[in-house]
């Protein structure tokens, strides 16, 4: 399809399904980087606590066994957080529109590290950490959606992919930022948590340059606002009526939620619940664990050092997976990654406890981690029509992060006892449990218009 958007000088209006078939414009990049620095801040105080742990538990005077104790309380309510995050911020995304909830998340986790530094004593800091992890995740599930919603069908996994591949430079920058400052002083782990408050920046570049999301303003009723949104967005000037007729049949936000159990939405629905309900507590036991269970064998200097290496790979699994996630349709995608993730996983936990061999197999999980996860977070947007998007995707996202805090307990009893196998080869198998599930059930939605994916019923 081919646009030259002008006509004697006039604007000339163009029927289009929003920006399919749309090349992506200088304002249409401007949205990514500011999300791409948005994630940045975000992984960096998602990041940054992994490497805390060890250096954490000495300034508390903590025991090995008390310091796991610490570490599975603080990832417990750290994921709650996130969890109430993922519910709150999905069914809200969906009322109030994406463009308010992306720009909270980034003030609560931008705010809420700088108090986690300022902590005066543990409860506190749980406190302050919750609250972080709910502007963590507030962020993921309001913009994914954002970015399908604003993003061409052809280009969709793309994009949202490398949005993720720039924030995630975050995790190096983390661990070396970490590996630098912890040994200055006793409480230097405080100055990482306030090097996060830095994410104010995106915010007020959010506020004055990010367009609500053209898809939410038509299905809200708004037809000019969102040809509006438009034409800021990709430079033409859009016809919606034919888009305008089709969304008039939407069902309200409260009907959509009836169609998580509608025929047309029930294989998706049982997909998505047990994909994540598995890969997320697998994927983030790779994320929370690795360093305290490496400085066992390691001592804590070699284990900082490790992790700082391995994270250097988060944006090359996000790369990776940008380069194939359209080409090779979600489904393939995704069970590619599993497969490299988890056996990755279980070669970590097998293996001798040999510095070298570890970070190079790290670098191997890490690529595949971060693929499985972003190829799968692009999945839930695109299963469910505008009505109900990030309530689906908050949903599902929501399961996943409760299924890992559930966990904590058995992880900490895994860390004392058995160390690097009972972490990493758990792991493992839960990375391994869905694949026969997307073998038999998953869709490829890649290349369609997110219409086309869901149509009305």
């Amino acid at each position: 399809m081919e646009f030259d958007g002008m006509t004697g000088g006039e604007p000339q209006r163009i029927e289009n399904n929003y920006v399919d078939g749309i090349p992506v414009s200088e304002p249409h990049r401007m949205h990514y980087l500011i999300l791409m620095l948005a994630y940045f801040f975000q992984q960096l105080t998602n990041w940054s606590f992994n490497f805390l742990v060890p250096s954490l538990a000495r300034s508390l005077d903590l025991g090995e066994a008390a310091s796991s104790q610490m570490l599975a309380t603080i990832a417990f309510w750290y994921f709650i957080g996130m969890t109430c995050g993922a519910f709150i911020t999905g069914v809200l995304s969906d009322c109030l529109g994406r463009r308010p909830m992306i720009l909270a998340a980034i003030a609560t986790y931008s705010l809420s590290s700088v108090a986690s530094g300022l902590a005066s004593d543990p409860v506190l800091f749980i406190i302050a950490r919750a609250l972080t992890g709910f502007g963590v995740f507030s962020l993921m599930i309001a913009s994914h959606a954002y970015i399908a919603e604003i993003t061409p069908a052809e280009s969709r996994g793309k994009w949202q992919c490398l949005v993720a591949a720039v924030g995630f430079t975050a995790a190096p920058v983390a661990a070396f930022l970490c590996d630098i400052t912890i040994p200055v002083a006793p409480e230097a782990w405080r100055y990482i948590f306030y090097f996060g408050g830095i994410g104010l920046v995106p915010f007020c570049l959010g506020y004055i340059f990010l367009k609500e999301s053209p898809r939410w303003l038509l299905y809200k009723g708004y037809r000019q606002k969102a040809e509006d949104a438009l034409r800021e967005l990709t430079g033409y000037a859009i016809d919606l009526g034919r888009a305008e007729a089709a969304a008039s049949g939407s069902p309200s936000f409260l009907q959509g939620l009836a169609l998580f159990f509608h025929k047309q939405y029930r294989r998706r629905t049982l997909v998505l619940t047990l994909a994540f309900s598995t890969i997320t507590p697998g994927i983030f036991i790779l994320v929370v664990w690795p360093t305290k269970v490496l400085e066992q064998p390691f001592g804590m200097d070699a284990a900082l050092n490790a992790m700082a290496y391995i994270t250097c790979a988060a944006p090359l699994g996000c790369y990776l997976a940008s380069l194939v996630t359209d080409s090779l349709g979600r489904k393939n995608a995704l069970l590619l990654f599993l497969a490299i993730v988890s056996g990755a996983s279980f070669t970590i936990g097998l293996v001798p406890d040999i510095f070298w061999l570890i970070v190079s197999l790290g670098v191997l999980l890490t690529c595949g981690q971060l693929g499985t996860s972003f190829v799968l977070f692009s999945y839930a947007p695109e299963s469910y029509p505008t009505c109900i998007r990030n309530t689906a995707t908050g949903l599902f996202n929501g399961i996943g992060r409760l299924a890992m805090a559930a966990l904590q307990p058995l992880l900490f009893w895994l860390a004392v006892n058995y160390g690097k196998p009972g972490v990493f080869i758990t792991a493992g198998l839960l990375l391994v449990l869905p694949i026969p599930l997307l073998l038999l059930l998953g869709e490829n939605p890649s290349g369609k218009s997110l219409e086309e994916l869901n149509p009305p019923v």
